[in-house]
């Protein structure tokens, strides 16, 4: 058997990888490959695909391109964060302090069923396999969102350079094209922040601060364009579906999902803001904003999920504004304060450290016999050569449940199999089902195939009609799986 890598929910996990796949023969667009019809390649999955491309040239294959970039872009994370909270406290002490609180943010420890876990609902950013997750854009979007933040406070702190204006209207490109939401907040938080911030220090001049405002709107170019693409099918199956995904939480929910680290940078709040900069005031704003819209029924009547509103920046800000309410103890004349400020700081560790080991244990169960995580090796390499044997246009008709998996590990196109990216999904896994049943005629089977355009066929071996058709030919089989080519 060979782990195919399923590190999170299995349809979404096959679904970008099946985007790395299309690098051996795309560069920054991709097509959707779980629905038969013809659809224009768009830029929906351009840094999968990208990066995809960059590790084939090199002979990897997608499955490892994918875990690969993960670690990379996890280490390129964290020194990301590093150097904003550097930047931020000017002290490389408290910058490690506030990565450390970074990266032990965690929901309050719970007893479910009898035994130790902790608070938690649907994608919370508190718990670190979400806000760290094994999801390279994500990482990405993560990464961008810290260095957009940081190159619009150098600029507005006069180091005017090109070199900074490049990163911001980088930054700003790729996060606007990969959480659009994200963007918009960051920039609104910044306008605030420059506008409150004026009346502390010296005003940025009109042209600096125009320069900026058209750097950070090249965020908008993708943001029009995914607007316009998120009308159509079958994009706007996924607007549909995200839609209905709210959860409804109480204060006494949310607080404990969350974490006692807020609580700290609740109380941190007053403290931060004695001393007013738009470093600080800027913490402020986007952390209040992001839980405030978060918590609201805005996305409900937006038609978008609330978690769209909550990111690894909010926890990162959260972490810094701690850190602030943290300093003054740990810098205190009186060494007891310093001494008890380093319980506290032990204390939070013992008790949030069993929960990231928890997450460990939940995010690494795996089992041998859940196809979505273990195929056989025969079969793995039958869906690779697959790619040797047929063009990226062609379709296939795949038997449920390897045609969820089949279009990531060949990438190549499914006539079906994700529910919200196959178009008619409802229908067309039926018509798959009653083809796979061996209750149709021949005739019947194949002006199915011939009226959808499948050239190929894979099924088990127990495909009784398949054997004897005169139009189907075995091309490749494995102990479970055949291979037929449709004449």
């Amino acid at each position: 058997m060979i782990f195919l890598g399923t590190v999170h929910h299995p349809a979404d996990y096959f679904y970008y990888l099946s985007q790395f796949a299309q690098g051996a023969y795309q560069t920054f667009m991709t097509v959707d490959l779980y629905t038969s019809e013809n659809l224009s390649p768009t830029f929906v999955g351009w840094s999968n695909v990208l990066i995809g491309k960059l590790f084939i040239l090199f002979g990897f294959s997608p499955m490892i391109a994918y875990h690969v970039s993960v670690a990379i872009l996890t280490i390129f994370l964290f020194f990301t964060a590093y150097f904003l909270c550097l930047y931020v406290l000017k002290s490389r002490f408290f910058a490690i302090v506030s990565l450390y609180l970074f990266m032990l943010f965690h929901a309050f420890p719970i007893l479910r069923e009898g035994k130790p876990s902790y608070g938690d609902y649907w994608n919370n950013y508190a718990v670190p396999r979400v806000r760290i997750g094994a999801v390279p854009h994500q990482l990405l979007l993560s990464i961008t969102s810290m260095l957009l933040v940081f190159g619009i406070f150098l600029w507005t702190q006069n180091k005017h350079s090109w070199k900074t204006l490049l990163l911001i209207s980088c930054s700003s490109l790729i996060l606007g094209s990969l959480q659009p939401a994200l963007w918009a907040l960051i920039t609104g938080s910044m306008f605030f922040s420059i506008v409150i911030s004026v009346r502390h220090t010296k005003p940025i001049p009109l042209n600096s601060l125009l320069l900026c405002v058209l750097a950070t709107a090249t965020g908008a170019i993708p943001i029009i364009y995914l607007t316009r693409l998120f009308q159509t099918l079958p994009f706007s199956q996924l607007k549909l579906w995200e839609a209905t995904q709210q959860t409804l939480l109480t204060p006494e929910h949310f607080l404990v999902a969350t974490g006692p680290i807020i609580v700290v940078a609740l109380i941190s709040i007053p403290i931060l803001l004695k001393h007013s900069d738009i470093k600080r005031i800027f913490l402020v704003i986007f952390s209040t904003l992001s839980l405030t819209l978060f918590l609201s029924p805005l996305p409900r009547y937006i038609g978008i999920s609330h978690v769209r509103f909550m990111s690894t920046l909010v926890i990162l800000s959260l972490a810094l504004i701690a850190t602030h309410g943290l300093r003054p103890l740990l810098q205190a004349k009186q060494v007891w304060l310093k001494w008890m400020t380093y319980i506290f700081i032990i204390g939070l560790s013992l008790v949030l450290i069993p929960n990231h080991f928890k997450t460990i244990e939940i995010s690494s169960t795996f089992t041998p016999n859940n196809l979505y995580q273990y195929l056989p090796v025969k079969d793995y390499d039958f869906f690779r050569e697959i790619a040797s044997k047929s063009q990226p246009t062609d379709t296939f008709l795949v038997i449920a449940p390897y045609n969820e998996l089949f279009p990531a590990l060949s990438g190549r196109r499914s006539y079906n199999g994700h529910p919200l990216l196959t178009i008619q999904s409802a229908k067309k896994d039926a018509l798959a089902a009653s083809f796979f049943a061996d209750t149709q005629s021949n005739e019947a089977m194949r002006q199915f195939l011939l009226s959808n355009g499948i050239r190929w066929v894979i099924s088990t071996q127990n495909q009784q009609k398949l054997k004897s058709a005169q139009w189907a030919s075995i091309r490749a089989k494995t102990n479970n799986l055949v291979l037929y080519a449709i004449q």
